[in-house]
């Protein structure tokens, strides 16, 4: 529905399992272009796609009449998107726009909660040499999305059990009453509570 919105210049669609840090008006003086997206970074390099947990759309009539007709199937029951097909607006995004799209870093557009509970940080960080720093990513990013399977969505409270063992865990003696180096966790936890206050006033 948001490629119809013609009378707006410019649409930001987001997914509802985010948080905003930073305003984001800069989206909206973007170059002209039907769609920008963030990378799906946490699938490289095996995927090269676009993500949709931030869509900045130019709207217009045609693109509406376009977007509608490949989602048909799904709306009409034809496909079954979560058993067999596995078709969701993310894919067919990227069959429509994957090579016309404007790429948005997905350092301040796209950062996953997952990212602080991983000890791997090449596919955010896209090279070798640079060293992960959740204060610093943190910083940078404009909005997190939450994606921390299998911890539910933000606005689920988690289990006590899952949270321990599923949390970031620490740097230096991991599990131990000496542990340290739990920044991540910290970052990670703040996340989560700020959600759920913002969710409580909101």
């Amino acid at each position: 529905m948001a490629f119809g919105e013609s009378q707006y210049d410019r649409v930001i669609h987001l997914d509802s399992d985010v948080i905003l840090l930073q305003t984001m008006d800069e989206l909206f003086f973007l170059p002209p272009t039907t769609v920008a997206m963030p990378r799906a970074y946490w699938l490289l390099p095996e995927k090269k796609i676009l993500s949709s947990l931030l869509v900045v759309i130019q709207p217009s009539y045609r693109e509406y009449l376009v977007v509608a007709g490949a989602s048909e199937p799904a709306k009409n029951g034809q496909v079954e998107m979560n058993l067999t097909d596995h078709r969701y607006d993310m894919e067919l995004l990227n069959d429509m726009y994957g090579d016309s799209a404007m790429v948005l870093p997905h350092r301040q557009y796209g950062l996953l909660s997952g990212e602080f509970r991983t000890k791997d940080h090449s596919r955010f960080l896209g090279n070798d040499h640079e060293v992960w720093d959740p204060d610093r990513a943190l910083a940078e990013a404009k909005f997190i999305h939450f994606s921390d399977w299998p911890i539910p969505k933000p606005w689920v409270m988690w289990p006590q059990d899952m949270l321990a063992k599923e949390q970031p865990k620490c740097n230096e003696n991991p599990g131990t009453p000496q542990e340290s180096g739990c920044r991540d966790r910290e970052i990670w936890k703040m996340i989560y509570d700020k959600y759920r206050r913002n969710r409580k006033v909101c």
